[in-house]
């Protein structure tokens, strides 16, 4: 109820449920792919770690080498699990890439990732506060940018779109601004 001029108006509000048939679908087939530069830097920065976690899985080997006593199984576990976790992180950063893409409609903007895990989170235009634009080094190097996406009542960034060429981060976003100020 509301008040107004001194009596209270009622406000009739309707929230009819909505069959499972009505529900908007959203087709797979129709996410737009993330840059081959983005897939680049997935499997740069998973060889970087790989190399790190090699280096770490072979102390056994500098130790025993040093002249300390290390059984056979600690070399074979320390440069087991290393090359095993290198393994894992590369597969998952090439299969991985082959989930993840965008689409950007009229009235909301929508980014899947993952692999095992599937997760699709999708933004309407109206809710957008704010948007940045993301770059690091390696990022400039590969001439792409992370779009993040900043709606209101949130703490941090509610939808971040990585590997975007940057000509079409920068596209994303001047939609995103004319949406708002459209409204």
């Amino acid at each position: 109820m509301f008040r107004f001029n001194g009596t209270y108006l009622a406000k009739q509000m309707q929230n009819d449920v909505l069959p499972p048939e009505a529900f908007p679908v959203l087709p797979v087939g129709t996410l737009e792919p993330l840059s081959r530069a983005y897939y680049k830097k997935r499997l740069l920065t998973a060889a970087a770690g790989s190399a790190f976690l090699l280096v770490v899985g072979s102390v056994p080997a500098l130790l025993r080498w040093w002249g300390q006593p290390v059984p056979n199984w600690g070399l074979l576990a320390g440069w087991g699990m290393a090359l095993g976790i290198a393994g894992l992180w590369l597969v998952v950063a090439h299969v991985g890439f082959k989930y993840q893409g965008y689409l950007v409609r009229q009235h909301d903007v929508t980014f899947q990732s993952g692999w095992l895990f599937r997760v699709r989170v999708t933004v309407p235009m109206a809710r957008v506060q704010h948007s940045e634009i993301f770059r690091g080094p390696l990022d400039r190097w590969l001439g792409i940018s992370t779009l993040r996406i900043y709606t209101a009542g949130s703490a941090g960034a509610n939808l971040s779109i990585p590997g975007l060429e940057d000509q079409r981060a920068q596209s994303i976003r001047s939609i995103l601004i004319s949406h708002g100020a459209a409204h």
